[in-house]
């Protein structure tokens, strides 16, 4: 009989405990998370645990068992480290096991990734008892005596273990900045900045309320301003069809977390799209977020400009018009596209439904059109763009200015055969 595998230890265990006979537990280690499985055993429940010290139980749950009674061991054998993590369970007769990596802790068997296997089969639940009961008779049984000496261990041990997290702390800090991508990268003459890049590092696109990650986050706004007050001029002297937002604290995309916002912001970006005017003749409702837009953005390794035809839910009309034309074999609008891609450099992808292609990937324009058919407006961005290295001289104080207007002139064509009339 194959095993199956357990995604939520702790829920199975708990469900299952319930309705158990017996219920043993081997474990290298248990937290004060391993009593809410306990308690949902009933009286009648024969439960035996042999729990390890090898990996420092806390002292409060060999405490609080004492206390509640339970037959359990603590096993001892000079020279091995004990770590199982196996239990068992008997019900009406018929037993059942679970083993893999998770301790009975709340890590073990909830929040942390573990891989767990449940077994039903009579003959290796068989070796398991036999194994088992050996373990448990391996194991001693404790008393207040023994707990104040582990008290007293425990307390060494957790003067010893913070002396160590520094260090260890130390070298991962140390090796952090070694392994840092953008050290490698000369930032003094570039537009965006070390620590503009840096403010989408690690956990930082998740922070939620630590000032000084939310501001990084604000100077890599303030510097997308800058380069909105840089560009606007240029692009208001041109015949295209874009706008920056109206409110115009949202020219730029929010540093901060909100409910409108990602759970992760792994980049703020500037943005221009069609008049409020415009798009508000389609949906009264809607706002620049859900147009299709062009866009420069600052993430942690790179700089990317964009002609985003929509995030997910948006750039709904767009979306929804190319799929139209697609599926009725409208051939002059698909080779119109396809001539409009194929004329972006090598350095351009196509990026749907989370899938990247460059743009000079598709064999023929049949191809390319299958490939448009999997847009999933609803869950999917749908972008068109290329990316610059941090340091790169495109990107430089001196320079992007002048790329971002060209890198838009390249992309308007594509905008405008797909903006939807009003």
């Amino acid at each position: 009989m194959s095993p199956n595998y357990v995604i939520n230890l702790g829920d199975v265990l708990k469900h299952q405990v319930a309705k158990a006979d017996k219920f043993y537990v081997a474990t290298a280690l248990m937290s004060s998370h391993g009593f809410e499985v306990l308690r949902k055993a009933s009286g009648s429940c024969e439960v035996k645990l042999v729990v390890g010290i090898d990996l420092s139980t806390p002292v409060d749950v060999f405490e609080e068992l004492l206390q509640m009674d339970y037959d359990f061991r603590v096993f001892r054998e000079e020279n091995k480290v004990y770590h199982p993590k196996v239990y068992m369970l008997q019900i009406d007769d018929k037993w059942q096991a679970f083993i893999g990596s998770g301790n009975f802790t709340k890590g073990g068997l909830a929040s942390n990734l573990e891989m767990t296997v449940g077994i039903a089969d009579d003959e290796i639940i068989g070796q398991l008892l036999e194994w088992f009961d050996k373990v448990y008779e391996k194991g001693i049984v404790i008393d207040e005596s023994w707990l104040k000496e582990y008290r007293d261990l425990m307390d060494q041990t957790i003067t010893l273990n913070n002396e160590r997290r520094k260090l260890l702390n130390d070298f991962k800090a140390k090796e952090q900045i070694l392994s840092d991508p953008l050290t490698k990268y000369d930032f003094r003459n570039q537009f965006f900045k070390y620590e503009h890049h840096n403010a989408f590092s690690g956990d930082k696109p998740r922070e939620r309320k630590d000032p000084e990650v939310i501001e990084e986050r604000m100077g890599v706004k303030r510097r997308l301003l800058d380069l909105h007050d840089l560009i606007w001029p240029t692009i208001r002297k041109t015949n295209w069809n874009l706008n920056h937002h109206y409110d115009s604290s949202h020219i730029v995309s929010s540093h901060a977390h909100s409910e409108g916002t990602a759970d992760e912001l792994r980049a703020l970006w500037l943005s221009y799209n069609r008049p409020k005017k415009e798009f508000q003749k389609l949906d009264s409702a809607s706002t620049p977020l859900l147009q299709m837009r062009l866009q420069v953005l600052v993430r942690y390794t790179n700089v990317a400009i964009h002609l985003t035809i929509g995030k997910n839910g948006g750039g709904y009309y767009e979306r929804m018009t190319i799929r139209e034309k697609l599926r009725r074999r409208d051939d002059d609008f698909l080779s119109r596209f396809s001539a409009l891609l194929t004329n972006l450099p090598e350095s351009y992808y196509i990026d749907i439904a989370g899938v990247n292609r460059n743009v000079h990937s598709f064999e023929d324009e049949s191809e390319l059109r299958d490939f448009l058919l999997t847009d999933d407006q609803i869950n999917h961005y749908f972008i068109i763009g290329r990316q610059y290295q941090p340091d790169s001289q495109e990107v430089g104080n001196e320079s992007i200015v002048q790329t971002v207007i060209a890198e838009f002139e390249r992309l308007m064509p594509i905008y405008n055969l797909l903006t939807v009339p009003v």
